[in-house]
């Protein structure tokens, strides 16, 4: 899912970096409706919430799975990456968050 090069120091290879660091551009308002809950959708409009599609990293008959990352605007550095399953007609299934 992500490349790390090795030779690099420290918390250059952590996945706070690359999610600080990553050219992924948020997720555009049109996009939106498409791949986040309706709860999500309105934090972004509302809250200062973001989020970036990482991509689509499996696609079978039945479902697909992709990559997101949720960052809120705190005092510190709150982000989510987010493991969401779509039907073919982009339905959430399920999905597994990890904090950091």
């Amino acid at each position: 899912m992500f490349w790390v090069e090795e030779g690099r120091k420290g918390s250059e290879v952590d996945l706070l970096f690359m999610a600080e660091s990553a050219n992924v551009p948020v997720i555009s308002e049109d996009s939106v409706t498409l791949l986040l809950r309706p709860e999500e959708a309105t934090a972004v409009r509302i809250d200062s919430v973001s989020f970036k599609n990482f991509g689509k990293i499996y696609s079978g008959a039945k479902f697909k799975v992709y990559v997101l990352l949720k960052s809120v605007e705190t005092m510190g550095r709150s982000y989510q990456f987010i493991i969401r399953t779509y039907d073919h007609d982009f339905h959430v299934l399920a999905d597994v968050g990890v904090d950091r």
